[in-house]
């Protein structure tokens, strides 16, 4: 009885349509065609229980990623799950524009997109039928910029720092040696 009410319950809550979206990398100060900027890779996915088709796109329109304090320039590339469409894509008004297309259930495209001016948060606008609310997934990787990389400080060990500790690794490993030649 308990399983047959669970089941009754997720059926009625669990999103059947929901699409999540992060910035999946970014990578500042690149130069790309004599562009400067930064690249960065969004990720959208629909990770509900159907496919969200054309008709689910209320009047039309259009699902739009915005990042604020910066314009899209450029649509570098574009990558879907094999045997699958990328939906119809474009950038309009420095955001980009997924227009009403298929995007079956579990559907991951990552769209690497040129920006321009400073790093801020990506947020997404969708009018879909039938859908939840589009979700924000926590952010992958930011790499560091150039300056950054060179600014580090790189960490070598000192032996003079810890001798005690290095002094018996080398025993360790000379009596492991003089066992395994005898």
């Amino acid at each position: 009885m308990g399983l047959l009410a669970w089941r009754v319950n997720r059926h009625a809550n669990f999103p059947k349509r929901r699409i999540d979206y992060r910035k999946a990398r970014e990578v500042d100060h690149l130069e790309i065609d004599g562009w400067k900027g930064r690249l960065v890779d969004i990720e959208v996915t629909n990770s509900g229980s159907r496919d969200i088709t054309s008709s689910h796109f209320h009047d039309d329109e259009a699902i739009e990623l915005r990042l604020l304090g910066g314009n899209i320039l450029r649509l570098k590339g574009e990558v879907t799950d094999p045997g699958r469409r990328v939906p119809s894509t474009a950038i309009e008004r420095g955001v980009l524009v997924i227009k009403p297309s298929l995007i079956a259930k579990g559907q991951k495209v990552t769209y690497s997109v040129l920006v321009d001016g400073p790093g801020g948060p990506l947020e997404c606008e969708a009018s879909l039928v039938d859908a939840k609310s589009p979700r924000k997934l926590p952010d992958g990787d930011i790499e560091p910029s150039c300056r950054q990389m060179v600014e580090a400080k790189s960490h070598e060990i000192d032996y003079r720092e810890y001798p005690w500790r290095y002094g018996q690794t080398i025993l360790i490993l000379a009596a492991v040696a003089v066992r395994w030649f005898r």
